[in-house]
């Protein structure tokens, strides 16, 4: 795929994240104002958009497992470990990522969301992003969706789709997984 499709691919990814920033929020709380209702759609749009030219990583990937046993939304799913994941991506080193050349891309990108989502520092993502998750009133962590047990998150950290997962261009230790899934 050439660096083209890639950008067009970044460009749907900011404007699916700026429209949910400014959308999102009012949707869950029940705003069903057609204009709320329209930046959603176009924000799912642009998403998908996204995910159809780059695909998906990590947090898709795990989401899958996440729905299919505690039965609740694909994109609920994928804010389970979105924030840890996203804050290990934004501050990865060069030996989590596959080349040289792969790393700066990523932090550009990295940068380039996070100026978006208004995260300053990228140590502080994951609890940014857990935050707003707060603010929706949803459940923000594994044990608010019955998995209370540190074998019950453990197992769902064991099902991801792999096809998902290969796309992702931070790996993941032991260490890593554990603290997605308060594994400890």
């Amino acid at each position: 795929m050439g660096c083209r499709v890639f950008e067009q691919s970044r460009g749907y990814e900011l404007e699916a994240v700026e429209l949910c920033g400014k959308n999102l929020k009012s949707v869950v709380g029940g705003d069903t104002n057609s204009l709320t209702l329209q930046g959603m759609s176009n924000a799912a749009y642009r998403a998908g958009n996204a995910i159809n030219i780059s695909k998906t990583t990590a947090a898709h990937a795990w989401s899958y497992g996440i729905t299919n046993h505690h039965g609740i939304p694909h994109g609920h799913a994928v804010w389970l470990t979105l924030p840890k994941i996203f804050k290990m991506h934004a501050t990865a080193d060069t030996e989590q990522v596959s080349d040289a050349r792969v790393h700066k891309h990523l932090q550009e990108i990295m940068h380039k969301l996070m100026k978006s989502l208004n995260i300053e520092v990228a140590e502080q993502a994951d609890t940014i992003l857990e935050n707003f998750m707060i603010s929706l009133g949803v459940p923000h962590n594994f044990t608010m969706i019955g998995a209370d047990t540190a074998e019950q998150r453990a197992f769902l950290a064991k099902q991801a789709n792999m096809e998902r997962m290969s796309n992702n261009p931070v790996s993941f230790t032991d260490r890593d997984i554990s603290e997605i899934f308060s594994l400890d």
